[in-house]
């Protein structure tokens, strides 16, 4: 089957070296134009400004949750961030590991980040925060993290 001359086809390779296709034609080039030309409607709209003023309330929130958190053995310390994405620096690889797991069995999925990604000593956990997300989610992380600290802490107590 030959590509008509107005789409570009090309290989593309996977981690795993596995051929994958692509297709780049003119109804992706529109589509992705109106995609964002509705994206910077609603950012000039006032939904947009809402769930700006939204976001920046749970980064308030946020800060002030951690504030409260007891940390024990295992403190994270929170990089300054005006963005909605919060690292908490960890330090230690393992750890940063150990946070991840300890908040995804309490259903919070927070993303550990390690070297090569960072400098050495200095992996974190990055929250990524979004206007879709509430009060309640936000109160649930908190929740999570404060029960991961007294986790890891018992056990780095422990060991």
């Amino acid at each position: 089957m030959t590509a008509p001359r107005h789409v570009r086809v090309g290989p593309v390779t996977l981690g795993n070296d596995l051929p994958v296709a692509f297709f780049c034609g003119p109804c992706q080039i529109e589509s992705r134009a109106h995609a964002l030309e509705v994206a910077l409607h609603l950012v000039e709209s006032e939904e947009g400004q809402r769930r700006r003023c939204h976001l920046q309330a749970l980064l308030t929130q946020w800060r002030d949750g951690l504030d409260a958190i007891e940390w024990g053995r295992m403190p994270l310390r929170l990089m300054p961030s005006s963005t909605p994405i919060q690292p908490l620096i960890v330090g230690d690889n393992a750890q940063a590991l150990a946070w991840q797991d300890a908040l995804q069995a309490q259903g919070c999925y927070v993303g550990a980040i390690r070297p090569p990604t960072v400098p050495p000593g200095t992996a974190r956990l990055r929250v990524t925060f979004s206007a879709a997300h509430s009060s309640h989610d936000l109160q649930r992380l908190l929740n999570a993290l404060q029960q991961a600290s007294r986790t890891l802490s018992a056990e780095s107590a422990s060991a």
